[in-house]
């Protein structure tokens, strides 16, 4: 018969090791996901327009989120179209959001600098008692630019299974722990590193990086990423043409209201 001491070590053994197949199963954090949805827009979420750009804002990917490509993102990813209506060429020196508080928030161009400004931005908001939740209030995006996936309108499902399948396995695992515990442990850790690794190529990959020149008549989709940054209430387009700068403000206020806050509906100060 078992004592008392050696059912506790039991117990605290299945314990890590259930936590150490969780930590592996789901890498960690972030990762990218096998299928993700393609989506298509019909119109733009927002738009503006002066005598020498016009740009149009098609769509933001956010956490789980449709046209998500990464599980738990810790950032937002804007797609958005530019064309030269002006007939000389111009150069795009930047792209920048002005968020609920009011703050402007600077594209960035790795994971790193991502979740760093993330980190920063829920800081932030809690200091002005501001709930935020990544992926909130997405959905009046869906009504807006009239989106669609292969499927049609829908949100993205996961399912999560249980790495024990009954409770002989559980017993079997329990007497191997002591050896078992460090390696899963440390697979989980490496699992992570790669996939923050492959995450961090994937946006090089995908963002447009800036400056860039568009000639006399030319368009450009660009993608860029920025930190979490709830319900943006303009988008700020810095330009060059003729040596002179520019600057274009799309009014985003009623196109992304309630983005990232706990509760949707929410009117911008």
């Amino acid at each position: 018969m078992m004592t008392n001491r050696v059912i506790v070590d039991s117990i605290r053994i299945v314990s890590y090791i259930i936590l150490s197949f969780m930590i592996l199963a789901c890498g960690g954090g972030s990762r990218i996901v096998k299928e993700p949805q393609v989506i298509e827009t019909t119109q733009p979420l927002a738009s503006g327009i002066d005598s020498n750009i016009a740009v149009d804002l098609y769509w933001v990917i956010v956490r789980n989120g449709l046209g998500a490509w990464a599980k738990n993102a810790d950032w937002d990813e804007y797609l958005i179209h530019f064309h030269n209506i002006s007939g000389d060429p111009l150069t795009i020196t930047n792209v920048a959001l002005y968020d609920y508080l009011g703050d402007r928030v600077e594209t960035q161009r790795n994971l790193k600098q991502l979740i760093k400004g993330s980190k920063k931005a829920e800081d932030r908001y809690q200091s002005a008692n501001v709930r935020v939740e990544a992926g909130m209030g997405s959905q009046n995006m869906l009504v807006t630019g009239g989106a669609t996936t292969a499927a049609g309108v829908g949100a993205i499902a996961a399912a999560v299974s249980s790495p024990f399948a009954s409770g002989a396995g559980a017993a079997f695992i329990a007497g191997t722990g002591l050896v078992l515990v460090g390696p899963v442990i440390i697979v989980g850790g490496v699992k992570k590193a790669i996939n923050n690794s492959k995450l961090n190529e994937e946006i090089k990959e995908r963002r447009t990086v800036l400056p860039h020149i568009l000639s006399g008549s030319g368009s450009v989709n660009m993608d860029l990423f920025y930190p979490l940054s709830p319900s943006p209430k303009s988008i700020q387009v810095q330009y060059q043409i003729k040596g002179v700068e520019h600057d274009l403000t799309i009014d985003t206020r009623e196109a992304l209201e309630g983005l990232h806050l706990y509760r949707t509906g929410v009117h911008s100060p």
